[in-house]
Formats: C-alpha cells, structure tokens, sequence
C-alpha cells in the first residue's frame, strides 16, 4: 500500500522551491509596474496608487493568509491604512471596471472565447458578514453556515479572467 503524501513544512516547502535570481524576476516585475500604471489613473490621489500597489503584491506573496492585516505587517505599514483604501477609499468602480474589461480583451479577446458562469459556496463560523445563513455550500457539500458568490469569467485560448462577481444576498 501506497504511503499517503505529508505535507511540507514551512522550511522544506521554502527549500524545494528554486531560487530564482533578479535578473530572472525583472521582466515580471516590469509588466507588474506596467499593470499597476495602468490602473492608477482610476484612482484620485498617490497614496490610493501605493495601497493599490500593496494589495496586489500580498495577493501576489506566499504569506498564508491573504487578507489585510497580514499584507499590511508584511509591507511594514498600519493595517487601518489599506483597511480605509479598500473598504472606505473613494474610486469610480465603474471607471475601474471598465478599464479592466478592455485589457481582459485586449490581453485575451478572441471570436472563440466564451463566458463562464459559476455559483461558489464558502463557510462561515460568524453571523456578522452580510449574506451569511444556513444554506447549501458546495464546499462542503451540505447545508452549512456560509456565503454564496456568483461569478463570471472570461476564457479563450490565450488565457482567461474573472470579469465580474456577485454575492447573492438571501431574501432574509
């Protein structure tokens, strides 16, 4: 019989994974600059452009939890800060939007491409965030405490995005 596959610890992951040298990274991080000033125009003011900046790169980064406190630690900056940028900053979302529907087709339009509709279930122990009650979540396969999204993404042959979301409220 087959052993069953452990997982890494966090030392041996970091030792498995190649070591790549600056010269390697630097035209990623060109287009990352590039994609970032893309899109800093849609906001009103130099600090929305850095909090932007540090949001992707801790979506970007290995750090195990990828939500804004520990982005925020990791760039060495108060969590309120990218708090306020993301759930009180002020932005055109439409503007923004936009903006990114035309690169999702400039980067991967093509005649051939289709949408893709999905409905996705996530758990939640808490009461507190909005759309949360008992209801059906694929995730885990039963009824459940959770939230459900729905999202559209755009796929062709040259690759693919998420374009929109949804979170769908129950009638309560």
């Amino acid at each position: 019989m087959a052993e069953a596959a452990r997982p890494l610890d966090r030392e041996s992951y970091e030792n498995s994974i190649p070591q790549l040298t600056a010269w390697q990274i630097k035209p990623t991080l060109e287009k990352f600059d590039q994609f970032v000033k893309r899109y800093e125009p849609r906001f009103y003011c130099k600090q929305q452009h850095e909090h932007f900046r540090t949001e992707l790169r801790g979506l970007l980064s290995d750090l195990p939890r990828k939500t804004l406190e520990p982005i925020a630690l990791d760039h060495q900056q108060p969590d309120y800060l990218l708090q306020h940028f993301v759930g009180a900053g002020r932005w055109d979302d439409q503007k923004l939007l936009a903006e990114f529907h035309e690169h999702v087709v400039e980067e991967f339009g093509d005649p051939d491409g289709v949408l893709v509709l999905d409905g996705s279930g996530f758990p939640k122990k808490g009461t507190e965030s909005v759309g949360v009650k008992r209801q059906y979540c694929g995730r885990t396969g039963k009824i459940d405490n959770g939230q459900i999204g729905v999202f559209l993404a755009y796929s062709s042959l040259q690759g693919g995005s998420l374009v929109a979301r949804r979170l769908y409220l129950p009638r309560e």
